[in-house]
């Protein structure tokens, strides 16, 4: 792992959330926080693994055998650059694109709200009760936000806005 990418695990708004995650570890592990601390940040500098990764994989319950055969994000990002044609890269990390290329598999609609017209809003937003908005460029669930209910009353016109 580069500097920079150890730099920015622990850049403030990421000291933040790794605070809040293991203080979720330490709940349910029955570890100490600051133990919890200690082994996170051990892991981010050895493995590679972030916070959420750490919490979501249940690091804090590992050995190091366990943790090594683990493939983090960072790893699996490099992997995937590796193995796949770099023409087609921007397929599957635009949100946007992706969609488009497998909508006939997605289970769902989507629109690009950012890009569409108010009439092409207004038509998707028919007969839903409800919407879900995802940014663009964000992973790992970041920003996502299930909008207000969409009945009669609903201000289609701001909620495009």
């Amino acid at each position: 792992m580069n500097l920079s990418a150890i730099l920015d695990r622990f850049e403030p708004a990421a000291i933040g959330r790794m605070i809040n995650n293991a203080k979720m570890v330490a709940n349910y592990s029955g570890k100490s926080f600051l133990y919890v601390i200690y082994d996170m940040s051990k892991c981010i500098l050895k493995y590679n693994v972030g916070y959420m990764e750490y919490n979501l994989f249940h690091f804090v319950s590992k050995n190091q055998a366990q943790r090594d055969t683990y493939i983090t994000f960072n790893q699996s990002q490099a992997l995937f650059k590796m193995l796949n044609d770099r023409d087609y890269m921007d397929n599957f990390d635009n949100k946007l694109k992706f969609d488009a290329m497998f909508k006939d598999y997605l289970g769902r609609e989507f629109i690009d709200s950012a890009h569409c017209s108010f009439n092409e809003f207004k038509k998707y937003c028919k007969g839903k009760k409800e919407i879900f908005c995802k940014p663009v460029n964000s992973c790992s669930g970041k920003g996502i936000y299930k909008s207000i209910k969409i009945d009669k009353n609903t201000d289609i016109k701001a909620l495009h806005q």
